[in-house]
């Protein structure tokens, strides 16, 4: 079973803030969560995952990239996890924009093409027969980074209410990220209010492999 994950620094290990203890390792990440579990759920498979994330990676990446991707590597489940540095307010914002044409823009990029990036990779996707894709929303925040940037929350549910509109397509299955970690609350969100702890990776890897159980189970 190939898994391709392509996301934002949710998926990647990191440093505790403004510290040098490590906060969370890679194998803590969820994407190598979903290795280790998708290895046990589905014993006597072979599986192959590809963590695609990356620091500040936003939608504009599925036409810019990814394809590739899907066209080389030929999963059988493709993971997206895109959207929080799409809708993240450009004031106070350290990290340079992945792309040139995205600086001065607020947000980098707006409800309308974000919902447009999603919609036409999950088509190239869905022509590949076969093909399974697992959409993660995007997950919450600390009630602090949310007091810090203006519109931060307010935009995550408006991203996610699009993201919901996606359910009907075939062969996708959405997974909620944003109830998962507003469950956990504090045991869920790390030391810098955006990235998740060592448990929200564990569960959030564990429901990403349930919903490719639940996928196969359809086909």
């Amino acid at each position: 079973m190939k898994i391709l994950v392509i996301g934002d620094s949710i998926g990647l290990p990191r440093l505790k803030k403004n510290s040098c203890e490590v906060e969370l390792y890679y194998e803590e990440t969820y994407p190598e969560q979903i290795r280790q579990v998708a290895r046990q759920r589905f014993s006597g498979e072979d599986v192959l995952l590809l963590n695609a994330c990356a620091h500040a990676r936003t939608s504009l990446y599925l036409m810019r990239g990814a394809a590739n991707e899907v066209c080389f590597l030929q999963p059988d489940y493709v993971v997206v996890q895109l959207g929080m540095a799409d809708l993240w307010p450009a004031a106070g914002r350290s990290v340079p924009p992945p792309f040139p044409d995205l600086a001065g823009k607020d947000p980098w990029v707006g409800p309308d093409e974000y919902i447009r990036n999603m919609e036409r990779f999950l088509q190239y996707c869905f022509s590949f027969p076969g093909l399974g894709v697992v959409m993660v929303n995007i997950p919450k925040c600390s009630r602090y980074q949310y007091s810090q940037h203006g519109n931060a929350w307010e935009r995550t549910l408006s991203y996610n209410k699009l993201l919901a509109g996606f359910v009907c397509f075939p062969r996708l299955v959405l997974v909620d990220a944003y109830s998962l970690f507003h469950e956990l609350g504090e045991t869920g969100i790390g030391s810098d209010g955006i990235h998740p702890t060592r448990e929200s990776s564990r569960q959030l890897g564990e429901r990403i492999v349930e919903a490719i159980a639940s996928r196969r189970k359809q086909d």
